[in-house]
């Protein structure tokens, strides 16, 4: 039941549902605490789970908070792999090819994510190979939709956002996609003279 649940919460977070996602993966986390207490590698999977959900919601820290605590219970590719996931959409780029490399010692398979990885960073190690991965487009309505469901927090799903509503005309978001790029300094610059000069306008 509970690892139904979190299935459910992750699917439902990765198609942008992550208001619903959130506090189903907490249910379950909080459930599987209960069942095998806070020392059990069992309990890293709900871990991780409540972690990709809440990076959804653009929340970093709070699940940073939950990929340091499945780590403590076993430095596992999977948990490595999810945490890098998430310093990936806070622009931590240097730590998430850290796990990654991490990962792929202990021997994970890090293609994807070394790819979300390469296609996010302004430096990457010499060791990193493989074809970057580019972030989908939005289109304007996505980007529209999105707007309130962003956290507090810079992100690359923030960035992404702000990029597009700029490109409709909106100079409010060419400036935030600035600060956005200005807070995350890793980040490859790739739009970053595209959106300074729609401030300019």
């Amino acid at each position: 039941m509970l690892l139904g649940e979190r299935t459910v919460g992750m699917e439902l977070a990765a198609r942008g549902g992550s208001i619903v996602a959130v506090p189903l993966l907490r249910d379950a986390r909080d459930r599987a605490l209960r069942a095998v207490g806070d020392h059990d590698p069992r309990l890293a999977p709900f871990d991780d789970a409540l972690a990709a959900g809440l990076r959804a919601r653009g929340r970093i820290r709070d699940a940073m908070r939950y990929h340091r605590e499945s780590i403590a219970l076993g430095e596992t590719p999977a948990a490595l792999l999810a945490r890098a996931r998430t310093e990936i959409e806070g622009g931590e780029l240097r730590a998430a090819f850290a796990d990654l490399h991490r990962a792929g010692e202990l021997g994970g398979d890090t293609r994807a994510v070394l790819g979300e990885a390469i296609g996010a960073a302004r430096d990457v190690p010499e060791w990193a190979t493989g074809e970057p991965a580019a972030a989908p487009a939005l289109t304007a309505a996505q980007a529209s939709a999105a707007v309130g469901d962003l956290g507090n927090e810079p992100t690359r799903t923030a960035l992404r956002v702000y990029i597009t509503l700029a490109r409709g005309g909106n100079v409010q978001a060419a400036r935030a996609a600035i600060s956005v790029y200005q807070a995350l300094p890793e980040l490859a610059r790739t739009d970053y003279d595209e959106m300074w000069n729609l401030t300019t306008r």
